[in-house]
């Protein structure tokens, strides 16, 4: 393997790795939104507060998002360790769904070669698009959690909220 072509696959090899962590903490994110949307649904029953149909309708948007966000990581991890084994058979760990069809690695390398830096760009661009995706997800996770503490707050204290108490007459 030439030099720039190992360097390709490490470069490629370490955008894999990227897009599998992106997915596994997508999928954590999706769960913990999902945890805390239950938890909502147990909170709103009894309840006429309008901010908890609101908040339950705005984190199952979240529950479905985190998710989708995790399989297109995961695809695209496929999908690059797909072309990596192509192009430097068994440089990538081998995957499920492998592509058939493919053409050979001196084809692939030759057209690379003419085609220069566009897929190093390209992916530069697309592992910062992950990388700024996981920012944004962390970023919905905090506000997400804060904005459940404050409601359930506001429900315990504020009105719209049911409060049950026994006094004898």
């Amino acid at each position: 393997m030439t030099g720039l072509l190992a360097q390709v696959v490490a470069q490629l090899n370490a955008a894999i790795d990227k897009l599998d962590a992106l997915a596994v903490r997508a999928g954590h994110a999706q769960q913990d939104v999902a945890e805390a949307r239950r938890n909502l649904h147990q909170l709103a029953s009894g309840s006429e507060n309008p901010k908890l149909g609101l908040a339950i309708s705005k984190s199952g948007s979240a529950v479905d998002k985190a998710g989708r966000l995790g399989r297109l990581s995961s695809n695209a991890a496929q999908h690059l360790a797909n072309y990596v084994n192509v192009i430097a058979p068994g440089s990538a760990p081998t995957r499920l769904d492998e592509d058939r069809g493919s053409p050979t690695g001196e084809r692939v390398v030759a057209e690379a070669e003419a085609r220069g830096n566009r897929a190093e760009a390209f992916l530069r661009r697309h592992v910062k698009k992950a990388d700024e995706t996981e920012g944004n997800l962390q970023d919905a996770e905090q506000a997400t959690t804060a904005g459940l503490r404050e409601l359930m707050h506001q429900i315990k204290s504020g009105p719209g909220g049911t409060a049950t108490s026994t006094t004898g007459r």
